[in-house]
């Protein structure tokens, strides 16, 4: 059956038992206090909440939490320790009946057993949490990257690095460089393309070709210890595997004689006609122009125009011109001269073809025909097409040799049992994994329910709630009620629709690398002197005390007494800032008449005055005006505020006894009684529910704050009982200053009592005075007859 609690103005489900927490999967999203959370900044590991965040967008929500619930009941047969809170569980609690339950259960007891506590019948998160102590016995951690030191043998690492070297490498989870399965399989590949390619050209070097060599498999079905088993035994091939040495490196090995008709001088020769190929062809294609039309002679060789162009004539200008120039000068029967009259740009090269591909192939030239350059490329044909047909370019650098010895060496076999045990272990941490995610959600599954379903550690005054974030000591109370703010733009935006008093502030600490900022309640007593600028301490959930300054507040009522003394301050604020302008309007009167008087006397005493002027008339057109003006100023404000309550005081006398107290306590009611019963209804509207919406929450319904929650998020420190005051020498009074202080009162209150009675007497005096005069006669005067205008005669 479901059960209810009312709190903060609606109902929430009771969870008090560990049965409890199924009943979460049948209760209506609209009952549940909150639809979502963050995962940041509340009092739960933020590891353990991203293990709820299936989609991993940063957020809680139902139906997140309900699939946690089926999967963390259908794994345990026994899960009422969850109301515990605790990080272990008995292996016992596990539902060996169920699938997932029974993978779990292995699991755990192979994280005992490789920690070498096979004989524990309990498994803690710590356990869990041992990566190193678990997989001591392996240098991969399954990411799918084998680096160097996860090889045993000098031989597997050197080949790793040569792999590395060929193919590039990439970083695993510890930061370590290394080779995936894909790297493996194309290095080996690529060495076998590149050596059969390398032994057509080199037939006699049949030792570099091994034959196919298969790829590494990625998948396997292998276990972990099988995996170790196998990668050990490949280590163990390189032991009593017989030394390959690389075949001797002479001059090089026998050619093909079709490929390399000059054998070792072969590639020279073929690199110096490929270094002018182009601009051969090109010199002998503007040949055949020039035979075709004679005027285009003067088109393609030198001109005049060539160099008034560019402009310069510097050497690299000028070189810049005649690279753009022909081999030589071009005419319609021209041959291509190697030496003489060449261009100076390419005589060198023009050089090196003659003495490298020219003499040895076609005899001693000194001018090239186009049958002569035709020639000389069917003689190179084979080795162009072998060179262009190269496949592996990627290892070439290795050399023919060592690619052979990698190939037929056993280092493969080491390297896939790596990758094997790789395979395996990766399959291994995804079951640790999962029983450290049982192991989190034993610890904290119940907890989360109590703050998101319902809110029953929030309105238990001896807990906090998982996002109030800490304790704040400031102007003399504690404030209980603070959440942790990420965004200091939004934040205050959506919290001032709380209604609640809000001071937010930066919290620094000396060993941590940035401040924080936080938003603390005020629920009760006053604001005092909570202000921007204001420094307190604020405490974390760990205790630990921060350095923290206010800055900014929402000013919001906070309490019915402070709202009854609102008008009053109100009132003494205005009469305040009133007599602050009228001061300050008659202070720069002051000082302008000053200033003027000083400039007045200043050009008296430069104009030099005769002495018959009279000294009384010189002093009163001087200072003595600034002193009278500064004396009548002073009493500006005085007077002003004297006649005001001369006027009232005046209205009031004229009212009798009983109707002047009816009439003060009438205007203490109708001045008090709005503020109040308009602060009421403020305070009766502060909703917590929008100061977590401001951090990233989504509340169903209204958290209202009653007098007993206002009075616990907002404490003011108490003496305890049995206390005493003491009182030091030092710091007590001494006879004569009590007794000036007890007369200084007595007079004031004489004066008060007196003046009261002299009011009372002088009231009844007059009252009695005018009953016993007679009532006044009020006599008609006759009203003269209008007398008209006379006109004077003419």
């Amino acid at each position: 059956m479901l059960r209810f609690f009312k709190a903060g103005g609606f109902n929430q489900l009771c969870l008090e038992k560990a049965e409890d927490i199924r009943l979460v999967l049948d209760l209506d999203e609209t009952l549940w206090v909150a639809s979502s959370c963050p995962v940041k900044g509340l009092d739960i590991d933020e590891n353990t909440l991203k293990l709820f965040d299936f989609d991993g967008d940063g957020r809680i929500r139902p139906p997140e939490i309900k699939e946690a619930i089926r999967w963390f009941t259908d794994v345990l047969a026994d899960y009422s320790t969850v109301t515990e809170g605790r990080d272990w569980i008995e292996l016992k609690q596990l539902n060996a009946d169920s699938e997932k339950g029974a993978a779990l259960l292995k699991s755990a007891q192979r994280i005992l057993s490789n920690l070498g506590r096979p004989e524990d019948d309990r498994i803690t998160l710590a356990n869990a949490l041992d990566r190193s102590g678990i997989f001591s016995q392996v240098k991969s951690n399954g990411d799918g990257v084998i680096p160097e030191n996860a090889a045993e043998k000098d031989e597997t690492k050197q080949v790793i690095r040569d792999i590395i070297a060929a193919m590039g490498g990439e970083a695993d989870l510890s930061g370590d460089v290394g080779v995936t399965t894909d790297k493996v399989n194309a290095f080996y590949q690529a060495a076998q393309d590149f050596l059969d390619w390398w032994v057509q050209g080199y037939p006699a070097d049949k030792i570099h070709q091994p034959g196919y060599v298969p790829p590494v498999q990625e998948e396997t079905p292998l276990s972990l210890e099988d995996a170790i088993d196998k990668g050990a035994e490949a280590e163990a091939a390189l032991e009593d595997a017989p030394e390959v040495k690389p075949a001797p490196v002479l001059d090089l090995p026998e050619r093909d004689a079709a490929i390399f008709p000059l054998g070792a001088d072969t590639p020279a020769a073929y690199g110096a006609i490929q270094a002018l190929r182009s601009k051969v062809e090109e010199f002998f294609a503007q040949r055949r122009i020039a035979a075709f039309d004679a005027r285009a002679v003067t088109f393609i060789n030198f001109r005049d125009s060539d160099l008034t162009d560019g402009g310069k004539r510097d050497e690299g200008s000028l070189r810049e011109v005649m690279l753009g120039l022909p081999l030589a000068h071009v005419t319609a029967d021209s041959d291509l001269p190697l030496t003489k009259g060449v261009n100076p740009a390419y005589a060198d090269a023009l050089l090196a073809l003659k003495m490298r591909a020219v003499t040895p192939l076609i005899g001693e030239r000194d001018v090239l025909t186009v049958e002569d350059w035709a020639t000389l490329l069917g003689k190179l044909a084979a080795y162009e097409a072998w060179i262009n047909a190269k496949k592996g370019g990627a290892v070439e650098k290795l050399g023919a040799a060592r690619l052979g010895a990698i190939l037929g060496g056993p280092e493969k076999q080491a390297i896939e049992a790596l990758i094997q045990v790789d395979s395996a272990l990766a399959g291994e941490i995804k079951s640790v994994e999962e029983v450290e995610k049982l192991l989190r959600y034993h610890c904290n599954l119940f907890r989360l329910l109590q703050n998101i379903v319902s809110f029953p550690e929030f309105y238990d005054m001896e807990k906090q709630a998982i996002f109030q974030t800490g304790s704040l000591i400031i102007d003399g109370c504690e404030l209980t009620m603070c959440v942790e703010v990420l965004d200091m733009k939004a934040h205050p935006v959506i919290a001032e629709k709380s209604g609640i008093f809000l001071i937010y502030l930066e919290a620094k600490r000396k060993d941590q690398p940035a401040p924080i900022h936080v938003c603390a309640a005020v629920t009760s007593r006053s604001a005092g002197r909570m202000s921007v600028g204001k420094n307190a301490v604020f405490y974390d959930r760990k205790g630990r005390d921060w350095d923290a300054k206010v800055t900014k507040v929402i000013v919001n009522p906070i309490s019915l007494r402070e709202s009854a003394w609102a008008p009053f301050k109100a009132i003494g604020d205005l009469i305040t800032s009133q007599i602050e302008k009228i001061t300050q309007s008659r202070q720069k009167a002051i000082e302008k008449e000053i200033t003027g008087t000083m400039t007045e006397m200043d050009k008296n005493v430069t104009a030099k005055p005769p002495p018959e002027v009279d000294a009384k008339q010189s002093s009163n057109s001087g200072g003595g005006m600034g002193m009278g003006g500064m004396l009548a100023g002073g009493g500006v404000a005085i007077a002003a505020l004297s006649s005001s309550f001369a006027y009232i005081a005046q209205q009031v006398k004229e009212l009798p006894d009983v109707y002047f107290i009816y009439t003060a306590v009438l205007i203490i009611f109708f001045v008090v009684a709005p503020s109040v019963l308009l602060g009421f209804f403020k305070l009766r509207a502060r909703d917590i529910g929008m100061m977590l919406e401001a951090s990233g929450w989504a509340i169903n319904g209204r958290m209202r704050i009653n007098l007993k929650l206002a009075h616990g998020l907002t404490h003011v420190g108490k003496f305890p009982k049995g206390s005493t005051r003491v009182e030091y020498a030092y710091l007590s009074e001494d006879g004569r200053t009590r007794r000036r202080r007890f007369w200084t009162r007595f007079g004031i209150g004489a004066l008060v009592v007196g003046a009261a009675l002299w009011w009372l007497t002088y009231e009844w005096d007059a009252t009695v005075e005018a009953e016993a005069l007679p009532a006044p006669v009020v006599v008609k005067q006759p009203v003269a007859a209008p007398v008209a205008d006379v006109k004077p005669a003419e």
